[in-house]
């Protein structure tokens, strides 16, 4: 502490008054003096590192800590002054005007503080900017004098000093914005001052607010005055009635979750209610359906196999059935294959008549030829008897053709029958198959809404649970 300090500093020993409004001040809000003391040794350290560094910063710093220490002085002020008075309410009754006196004693010593404070760092930093200014002198002055060795200038201008006069304007003004930086905080934290002493009084006036009105209740309840004793009493009917209607209400609710508790019992007693099981036998029908028309799927599917390998024996394996509908009508089918056999039986079957017409004559002149002497015939009547012989043969070939050709229609009816009962087999499965498919569609449809339901049946349960729960 300095001695422009102490000469500001308000005497405590002096003014016995004030010394001891502070010491029945630190007896009902012990967090006071430690604020003061915090706030005095904050103050002492920073200016005791102004004086042996001589940096600007530290004022800053020396800032930050003071106003943190004025907040936990308004802050014990204010919890001393909302706890102490209000766990002791009547010793705050007997004496409100002398607290308020020490409160106004106490922020007008903390404002006399303050501005002794910024009265010293103001003059800190005078004394810092006429050091730097003699210091800039002193090195100017060495630096007009040049040095001269054996007789010769040994300064060669190699160093000018042109650039100090531009250090000393930006040293100027860094100090000077430092200095508004600082008188910036400083307007600052009188303003966080200012507001938390309006705060103070906000507090006080409703800490008072709140005395008159225990006085009021106390007296009211002692019936101290005559209005405040009547209205004392019609407030105890009037809550003594409430107290009954409550207390009757409370045992008719009672009544009820008792009640309702029996209900839940018998409920939870009972195996499954009747709903559940509808559902329950509903679920089960629609999977039995289900794996029904799995079933029939799979026989419809096995149907269409066989038909598929019918239709390959008729049409050809190498065929793609699935591309049949595609492929144009220059391929010839076996119906086709059948027309054009049944027009070349035709053909022989005409030349059988004619032939047949031929066989007769030669038959006669075989007979003729046979009566005669085979020695005596000549090589033509030799060459006819072959020819006739080959002719035989060749009648013989073509009755088992025609043997053929008749069998063969036969199979190609029997299997155009086939082919036709299987297109309708086909188009009746197809049909089934859709119908099928539109049932599982259904069937699906009605096991998702059966899903849902028991969702919400077992949401509800589990919902129920829990409250019947509370309520037993």
């Amino acid at each position: 502490m300095t001695s422009s300090q102490k000469s500001v500093l308000p005497s405590y020993e002096t003014d016995n008054s004030q010394a001891s409004k502070l010491i029945r001040k630190s007896k009902e809000s012990p967090f006071v003096p430690v604020g003061m003391a915090g706030l005095v040794a904050v103050v002492s350290y920073g200016l005791y590192k102004l004086k042996h560094r001589g940096n600007t910063k530290m004022s800053i710093h020396l800032i930050h800590m003071r106003v943190a220490a004025q907040g936990f002085v308004v802050g014990a002020m204010t919890c001393a002054s909302g706890t102490g008075n209000c766990e002791r309410p009547e010793i705050g009754l007997e004496r409100p005007q002398q607290t308020m006196e020490s409160d106004k004693g106490l922020n007008e010593n903390l404002k006399i503080q303050f501005k002794a404070l910024q009265e010293q760092q103001q003059r800190r930093l005078q004394n810092l900017m006429e050091k730097k200014k003699e210091k800039q002198r002193i090195q100017k002055g060495s630096s007009n004098n040049p040095k001269e060795t054996f007789g010769v200038q040994d300064d060669l201008n190699l160093f000018k000093v042109d650039g100090q006069l531009s250090n000393e304007e930006i040293s100027k003004r860094l100090l000077e914005d430092e200095n508004e930086q600082l008188q910036d905080q400083l307007r600052e934290v009188v303003d966080e001052n200012g507001r938390l002493y309006k705060l103070v009084k906000e507090r006080d006036f409703e800490i008072r607010q709140l005395r008159k009105k225990i006085e009021e209740e106390r007296l009211a309840l002692k019936g101290m005055s005559g209005l405040a004793g009547d209205v004392a009493a019609t407030k105890i009917v009037e809550l003594s009635k409430k107290n009954r209607e409550l207390t009757a209400e409370t045992e008719s609710e009672k009544a009820k979750v008792k009640q309702l508790s029996n209900k839940v019992k018998e409920l939870e007693k009972e195996p499954e209610s009747p709903e559940l099981k509808a559902l329950q036998e509903k679920l089960t029908a629609a999977n039995f359906k289900a794996m029904e028309y799995r079933n029939q799927l799979q026989t419809t599917k096995q149907e269409l196999k066989m038909m598929q390998k019918l239709l390959a024996s008729e049409v050809g394996e190498d065929v793609n059935i699935q591309n049949l509908s595609t492929i144009s009508a220059s391929w010839r089918g076996r119906a086709q294959q059948i027309l054009v056999l049944q027009g070349k039986v035709r053909e022989l079957e005409n030349q059988l008549g004619q032939s047949k017409s031929r066989a007769s004559v030669n038959n006669v002149d075989e007979e003729m030829l046979a009566l005669t002497d085979p020695r005596k015939l000549s090589a033509q009547e030799k060459n006819l008897l072959r020819i006739r012989s080959l002719e035989k043969e060749k009648k013989e070939a073509l009755q088992k053709l025609s043997g053929e050709h008749n069998a063969l229609q036969k199979d190609h009816e029997d299997v155009k029958k086939k082919l036709d009962a299987s297109k309708a087999r086909n188009k009746v499965l197809s049909n089934e198959v859709k119908a099928l498919k539109g049932q599982i569609l259904t069937l699906l449809e009605k096991g998702k809404h059966d899903d849902e339901l028991i969702d919400a049946l077992l949401v509800q349960s589990d919902y129920c649970n829990p409250t019947l729960a509370f309520r037993n």
